[in-house]
């Protein structure tokens, strides 16, 4: 069954932050299999392969079914490559997040 995505943007990078670590805080599962049922992925990259190789980590992570069927957070943490610039542009880039979409 799809699950909820939420999606935190803005311009200050900061606040962005803190308000997406509040909302994974509140969404995550409490307990001993918190821990096995959340995963972040890293989002910051340098050029267009990273990015697609972050999209390929974070579909990976998507699909893999939380701890004991349990329901898995998946944060795709300071994702970079969004930008309307070189990384964000390159087709490299664009077939990750059309994958991930």
């Amino acid at each position: 069954m799809p699950g909820a995505v939420h999606a935190v943007i803005g311009t200050d990078d900061g606040r962005v932050s803190e308000e997406a670590l509040a909302l994974f805080n509140d969404l995550k599962p409490e307990g001993d299999a918190a821990e096995f049922t959340n995963e972040v992925v890293e989002g910051v990259v340098a050029n267009a392969e990273e990015a697609f190789q972050v999209c390929a980590r974070t579909i990976e992570a998507l699909q893999t079914i939380g701890f004991f069927g349990a329901d898995k957070i998946v944060w795709l943490k300071g994702a970079n490559f969004l930008a309307d610039d070189r990384t964000g542009g390159a087709e490299r880039t664009k077939a990750g997040v059309d994958a991930l979409l």
